[in-house]
Protein backbone atom coordinates (compact mmCIF):
# COMPACT_ATOMS: atom_id res chain seq x y z
CA UNK A 1 0.00 0.00 0.00
CA UNK A 2 2.46 2.17 0.92
CA UNK A 3 4.68 1.64 -2.61
CA UNK A 4 1.12 2.01 -4.62
CA UNK A 5 0.68 5.74 -2.53
CA UNK A 6 4.15 6.51 -3.71
CA UNK A 7 3.64 5.83 -7.15
CA UNK A 8 0.19 7.39 -7.13
CA UNK A 9 1.64 10.44 -6.08
CA UNK A 10 4.91 10.29 -8.86
CA UNK A 11 2.43 9.62 -11.40
CA UNK A 12 0.24 12.83 -10.76
CA UNK A 13 3.12 14.75 -10.33
CA UNK A 14 4.07 14.23 -13.51
CA UNK A 15 1.49 15.43 -14.94
CA UNK A 16 1.82 19.47 -13.05
CA UNK A 17 3.80 20.34 -16.68
CA UNK A 18 0.90 18.81 -18.81
CA UNK A 19 0.19 20.51 -21.84
CA UNK A 20 -3.94 19.75 -21.15
CA UNK A 21 -4.80 22.87 -18.65
CA UNK A 22 -7.88 20.60 -17.30
CA UNK A 23 -4.85 17.51 -16.55
CA UNK A 24 -2.93 19.97 -14.92
CA UNK A 25 -5.49 21.87 -13.14
CA UNK A 26 -6.74 18.34 -11.91
CA UNK A 27 -2.95 16.82 -11.29
CA UNK A 28 -2.43 19.72 -8.86
CA UNK A 29 -6.18 19.73 -7.08
CA UNK A 30 -5.66 15.64 -6.26
CA UNK A 31 -1.54 15.96 -4.92
CA UNK A 32 -2.92 18.95 -2.60
CA UNK A 33 -5.68 15.88 -1.56
CA UNK A 34 -4.22 13.08 -1.36
CA UNK A 35 -0.96 14.43 0.28
CA UNK A 36 -3.10 14.08 3.54
CA UNK A 37 -2.49 9.99 3.39
CA UNK A 38 0.74 10.70 2.76
CA UNK A 39 3.60 10.71 5.82
CA UNK A 40 5.98 12.84 5.94
CA UNK A 41 8.79 10.74 4.38
CA UNK A 42 6.78 10.44 1.26
CA UNK A 43 5.69 13.84 1.32
CA UNK A 44 9.93 14.52 1.15
CA UNK A 45 10.06 12.37 -1.59
CA UNK A 46 7.29 14.60 -3.51
CA UNK A 47 8.62 17.83 -2.85
CA UNK A 48 11.87 16.30 -3.94
CA UNK A 49 10.23 14.92 -7.63
CA UNK A 50 8.59 18.19 -7.83
CA UNK A 51 11.80 20.44 -7.11
CA UNK A 52 14.06 18.75 -9.24
CA UNK A 53 12.07 19.04 -12.10
CA UNK A 54 11.09 23.08 -11.15
CA UNK A 55 14.71 23.35 -12.15
CA UNK A 56 14.90 21.89 -15.43
CA UNK A 57 12.05 23.64 -16.47
CA UNK A 58 12.82 26.98 -17.22
CA UNK A 59 9.49 28.12 -19.21
CA UNK A 60 7.56 30.74 -16.57
CA UNK A 61 4.36 28.76 -17.03
CA UNK A 62 5.55 25.54 -16.12
CA UNK A 63 7.56 27.37 -12.92
CA UNK A 64 4.00 28.60 -12.25
CA UNK A 65 2.50 25.31 -12.14
CA UNK A 66 5.08 24.16 -9.33
CA UNK A 67 4.71 26.40 -7.55
CA UNK A 68 0.72 25.94 -7.07
CA UNK A 69 1.26 22.72 -6.85
CA UNK A 70 3.84 23.46 -3.90
CA UNK A 71 0.66 25.24 -2.51
CA UNK A 72 -1.70 22.75 -2.84
CA UNK A 73 0.53 20.34 -1.17
CA UNK A 74 1.28 22.86 2.08
CA UNK A 75 -2.40 24.01 2.41
CA UNK A 76 -3.09 20.24 4.07
CA UNK A 77 0.10 18.97 4.81
CA UNK A 78 2.46 21.96 5.76
CA UNK A 79 3.91 20.70 8.81
CA UNK A 80 5.33 17.89 6.77
CA UNK A 81 7.35 20.20 4.28
CA UNK A 82 9.41 21.17 7.38
CA UNK A 83 12.80 19.87 5.92
CA UNK A 84 12.29 21.56 2.39
CA UNK A 85 11.40 24.99 3.74
CA UNK A 86 15.13 26.04 3.81
CA UNK A 87 15.25 24.41 -0.04
CA UNK A 88 11.85 26.37 -1.12
CA UNK A 89 12.40 29.85 0.70
CA UNK A 90 15.38 30.57 -1.49
CA UNK A 91 13.03 30.07 -4.74
CA UNK A 92 10.49 31.96 -2.91
CA UNK A 93 13.03 35.10 -2.78
CA UNK A 94 14.15 35.28 -6.23
CA UNK A 95 10.82 34.79 -7.75
CA UNK A 96 9.27 37.35 -5.97
CA UNK A 97 11.67 39.86 -5.63
CA UNK A 98 11.52 43.16 -7.88
CA UNK A 99 14.80 42.32 -9.60
CA UNK A 100 13.26 39.35 -10.92
CA UNK A 101 9.63 41.37 -11.95
CA UNK A 102 11.62 44.42 -13.10
CA UNK A 103 14.10 43.05 -15.54
CA UNK A 104 13.14 42.65 -18.83
CA UNK A 105 13.35 39.04 -19.61
CA UNK A 106 10.69 36.84 -19.75
CA UNK A 107 6.68 37.90 -20.90
CA UNK A 108 5.43 40.75 -18.30
CA UNK A 109 2.21 38.95 -17.65
CA UNK A 110 3.65 35.85 -16.38
CA UNK A 111 6.02 37.12 -14.51
CA UNK A 112 3.45 38.64 -12.11
CA UNK A 113 1.04 35.40 -12.67
CA UNK A 114 4.63 33.31 -11.12
CA UNK A 115 5.25 36.04 -8.38
CA UNK A 116 1.45 36.19 -7.47
CA UNK A 117 2.05 31.87 -7.35
CA UNK A 118 5.21 32.30 -5.00
CA UNK A 119 3.34 35.00 -3.06
CA UNK A 120 0.34 32.50 -2.71
CA UNK A 121 2.49 29.64 -1.30
CA UNK A 122 4.18 32.06 1.29
CA UNK A 123 0.70 33.00 2.68
CA UNK A 124 0.00 29.31 2.92
CA UNK A 125 3.75 28.54 4.90
CA UNK A 126 3.09 31.60 7.14
CA UNK A 127 -0.11 30.86 8.02
CA UNK A 128 0.37 26.93 8.66
CA UNK A 129 4.53 27.27 9.87
CA UNK A 130 4.69 30.83 11.30
CA UNK A 131 6.59 29.44 14.51
CA UNK A 132 8.93 27.48 12.22
CA UNK A 133 9.47 30.41 10.37
CA UNK A 134 10.40 32.70 13.37
CA UNK A 135 12.59 35.41 12.85
CA UNK A 136 12.18 34.79 9.06
CA UNK A 137 8.74 36.04 9.00
CA UNK A 138 10.41 39.53 9.38
CA UNK A 139 11.56 39.70 6.07
CA UNK A 140 9.00 38.14 4.38
CA UNK A 141 7.16 40.93 5.71
CA UNK A 142 9.74 43.64 4.58
CA UNK A 143 9.38 42.09 0.79
CA UNK A 144 5.77 41.89 1.08
CA UNK A 145 5.87 45.89 2.27
CA UNK A 146 7.94 46.35 -0.81
CA UNK A 147 5.74 44.56 -3.57
CA UNK A 148 2.40 46.15 -1.90
CA UNK A 149 3.86 49.15 -3.98
CA UNK A 150 4.54 47.36 -7.04
CA UNK A 151 3.38 49.15 -10.21
CA UNK A 152 5.29 49.73 -13.26
CA UNK A 153 2.80 51.57 -14.73
CA UNK A 154 2.17 54.01 -12.16
CA UNK A 155 3.98 57.63 -12.50
CA UNK A 156 3.63 58.86 -8.81
CA UNK A 157 5.42 62.48 -9.49
CA UNK A 158 3.33 62.60 -12.13
CA UNK A 159 1.48 67.18 -11.96
CA UNK A 160 -1.42 68.44 -13.06
CA UNK A 161 0.67 69.60 -16.69
CA UNK A 162 1.39 66.10 -16.81
CA UNK A 163 -2.08 65.32 -16.50
CA UNK A 164 -3.40 67.43 -19.10
CA UNK A 165 -1.06 67.04 -22.29
CA UNK A 166 -1.65 63.26 -21.68
CA UNK A 167 -5.24 64.12 -21.84
CA UNK A 168 -5.04 65.76 -24.70
CA UNK A 169 -3.40 62.62 -26.31
CA UNK A 170 -7.17 61.51 -26.59
CA UNK A 171 -10.23 61.99 -28.12
CA UNK A 172 -12.21 63.11 -25.53
CA UNK A 173 -12.21 62.55 -21.61
CA UNK A 174 -14.05 59.06 -21.44
CA UNK A 175 -11.07 57.29 -23.84
CA UNK A 176 -8.53 59.07 -21.59
CA UNK A 177 -10.50 57.59 -18.51
CA UNK A 178 -10.25 54.21 -20.35
CA UNK A 179 -6.23 54.17 -20.71
CA UNK A 180 -5.80 56.12 -17.42
CA UNK A 181 -7.51 54.14 -15.28
CA UNK A 182 -6.78 50.61 -16.77
CA UNK A 183 -5.61 48.47 -14.54
CA UNK A 184 -2.94 45.55 -15.35
CA UNK A 185 -1.73 41.95 -14.31
CA UNK A 186 0.33 43.75 -11.26
CA UNK A 187 -2.67 44.01 -9.31
CA UNK A 188 -2.37 40.30 -8.64
CA UNK A 189 1.58 40.77 -7.20
CA UNK A 190 -0.08 43.74 -4.79
CA UNK A 191 -2.91 41.69 -3.82
CA UNK A 192 -1.28 38.85 -3.17
CA UNK A 193 1.69 40.77 -1.19
CA UNK A 194 -0.77 41.82 0.77
CA UNK A 195 -2.15 38.44 1.64
CA UNK A 196 1.39 37.81 3.10
CA UNK A 197 1.87 40.63 5.12
CA UNK A 198 -1.97 40.45 6.77
CA UNK A 199 -0.85 36.83 7.47
CA UNK A 200 2.65 37.94 9.07
CA UNK A 201 0.42 40.21 11.11
CA UNK A 202 -2.46 37.54 12.03
CA UNK A 203 0.20 35.12 12.98
CA UNK A 204 1.20 37.08 15.83
CA UNK A 205 4.94 36.28 15.39
CA UNK A 206 7.50 38.50 16.77
CA UNK A 207 8.59 41.13 14.52
CA UNK A 208 11.60 44.19 15.39
CA UNK A 209 10.24 47.07 15.73
CA UNK A 210 11.17 48.84 13.01
CA UNK A 211 9.15 47.12 10.77
CA UNK A 212 6.82 47.50 13.22
CA UNK A 213 5.99 50.85 12.41
CA UNK A 214 6.93 50.39 8.69
CA UNK A 215 4.11 48.33 8.12
CA UNK A 216 1.94 51.30 10.14
CA UNK A 217 3.13 54.16 8.41
CA UNK A 218 2.73 52.78 4.99
CA UNK A 219 -0.44 51.29 5.40
CA UNK A 220 -1.69 54.83 6.72
CA UNK A 221 -0.37 56.50 3.77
Amino acid sequence: IIQQKEQIAKTAANYIDSKDITLQANAIYFLGTFSVLLSTKQISSLLDIILNAFKHKPELKTKISYFEALNSIAKVSAIKQVNHIRLILPLINTYSSKTFLENDNGDYDEKNDLAQAVLNLTETYVHKLSTVLGTQCNEIAKMSLDLIEYDPNYTYDMNNQDIEMNYNEYDDYYDYEMVATMDDSSWKVRKAATNVLHSVVKSGVQLNKELKINIILKLVD
